[in-house]
Parts: structure tokens; sequence; C-alpha cells
């Protein structure tokens, strides 16, 4: 096995590493306003009537404006509740969505 320090100086390693740069993905601020144009977001696949639980095959992914819910996000709000109905193609918030409640009732018999 061939180490780099067998092949570089280390002043040559220390160049190569700074130009590989990091595994962190940052988002840079000229990339910003094409990030909010063109950023992917949560829609409606279809009409979502209030009172409905958001399923995986009732959104989809698409660049919408407002922009809504990070898709990277969808399985913190799939299972959730329509607050309000929800049109097809429209962008999906957070607020738009409520957690499901489950009542437990007791029987005695």
């Amino acid at each position: 096995m061939v180490l780099l320090k067998d092949v570089f100086e280390s002043q040559e390693i220390k160049k190569i590493q700074e130009a590989m740069g990091s595994n962190n993905k940052v988002v840079q601020e000229s990339e910003l306003e094409c990030k909010r144009k063109l950023g992917k977001t949560i829609v409606a696949r279809e009409d979502i009537p209030k009172d409905t639980v958001v399923s995986a095959d009732m959104i989809d992914i698409k660049v919408a404006e407002p922009p809504g819910i990070d898709p990277m996000q969808t399985d913190l709000y799939v299972g959730k509740v329509a607050k309000c109905d929800i049109s097809k193609d429209e962008s999906i918030s957070s607020q738009m969505l409520r957690t499901l409640s489950i009542e437990m009732v007791q029987y005695v018999g």
C-alpha cells in the first residue's frame, strides 16, 4: 500500500488536503438566492382535505414557490394531519399540519 507521505513532501500533502476541502457542505452567500428560487420543497400531489392523515403517496417534491418543508425532512411530516385543505401542487408548510392525537378509552365490561 502506498501512502501519501511516501509519494509527496509534507508541504505538498498540506496543499492537497487544503484543495480537497471539507466533507461538510456549506451553502455559500452567493448560492442563497439560487437555493431560495430553485430549492426543492414538499407539495401536495393531490388535493388533501382538512383532517386527512398525510401519507407519502399524497406528496411530491418539486421546485415551488413559496418554499415549504425541506424534502430532507419528509419523514417528520408523513403521518401528520392537515389542519386545512391543501390544494394539488401547493407547497406544504409545517403550519398546515398537526400531530395525530389518539384518545385512549378504557372499557369496563
